[in-house]
């Protein structure tokens, strides 16, 4: 500008848009229309540029968007784009067979659409069901292939040749999902939780003592002692138990024992342990579906 004072001078331009050629970044980016034959099998076709027309050989599945995914139990297997194949496994079961396809497992607890459970996990190799409130019977059940079998929390107690004493029973708490974990908290009294955790293969079960002010002390004598935890099963096929373990803070670890009818399991643990672990202290029972399509307690 005359006589202006001294500055710089900005224009502004605006691109035109055009019916062939759209912009992407600095990049100047064309549309062509093939069919889905040439796409799989490669074809040579005249791409129009902004100077003239050229050749460009569409190479072999090359604009396919995603690989083809091939699920089985334990693995997992994609077609590249150049016609090999990537596949993964696994040690465990990641998929399960849904009635049509191999599909990812999901094991989060939802709200259950049964009237008789309030949590589920179905979309597995094996369907979990919880209830809200563990003095209810058959508070969990566990299936696969219509073989189930049912527990409910009933009792602690003291046990030696003398005799029992009671310690508590199942306190009507409500169950809290989270993510894959079911927690019963204070079920046996304060600072006694049960938790349930489904994993791909097993329903995994673990009684937490919190501190060993938590229990009762015992009125019997020591010797031989045993603290047990009492649930109720119902089952409508064969199972095998396996014995499961006991673990303290310090990783101290010792096998333990059941004591089984038809109707309850007991597991028994040495009054020796409690007085002498570091707490918290888990118990784990788990039960767990074998290759074989059965059902255990697997330590």
């Amino acid at each position: 500008v005359a006589k202006g004072v001294t500055g710089d001078l900005y224009v502004k331009i605006h691109v035109k848009s055009d019916k062939k050629f759209g912009r992407s970044g600095f990049d100047i980016t064309t549309t062509l229309e093939i069919m889905v034959s040439d796409a799989l099998l490669g074809i040579e076709k005249q791409v129009e540029t902004l100077t003239l027309e050229q050749k460009r050989k569409l190479a072999q599945n090359k604009f396919r968007e995603e690989k083809e995914v091939i699920r089985g139990e334990n693995f997992v297997s994609l077609n590249n784009y150049d016609g090999t194949r990537t596949s993964t496994f696994y040690t465990e079961p990641i998929n399960y067979f849904n009635g049509q396809e191999f599909v990812p497992i999901d094991n989060l607890i939802v709200n259950s659409s049964s009237l008789e459970y309030d949590y589920e996990v179905t979309k597995g190799l094996y369907q979990a069901y919880f209830k809200e409130d563990p003095t209810k019977v058959n508070t969990i059940k566990v299936e696969k292939d219509n073989k189930y079998i049912t527990l409910q929390p009933i009792s602690l107690s003291y046990n030696n040749i003398l005799g029992e004493q009671q310690i508590a029973n199942v306190n009507p708490v409500i169950g809290i999902a989270q993510d894959n974990e079911f927690i019963y908290k204070n079920i046996f009294g304060n600072g006694i939780d049960l938790k349930y955790e489904y994993e791909n293969t097993r329903l995994k079960e673990s009684i937490i003592i919190n501190e060993f002010n938590s229990l009762e002390l015992p009125t019997l004598n020591k010797n031989n002692l045993s603290l047990d935890i009492k649930f109720s099963i119902n089952k409508n096929s064969d199972f095998t138990f396996i014995e499961p373990y006991i673990s303290d803070a310090n990783n101290q670890i010792q096998r333990l024992s059941y004591g089984l009818n038809k109707d309850y399991i007991i597991i028994k643990i040495p009054y020796s342990f409690l007085e002498n672990a570091t707490y918290p202290m888990i118990i784990d029972p788990s039960l767990e579906f074998t290759p074989s399509q059965q059902c255990r307690i697997e330590e």
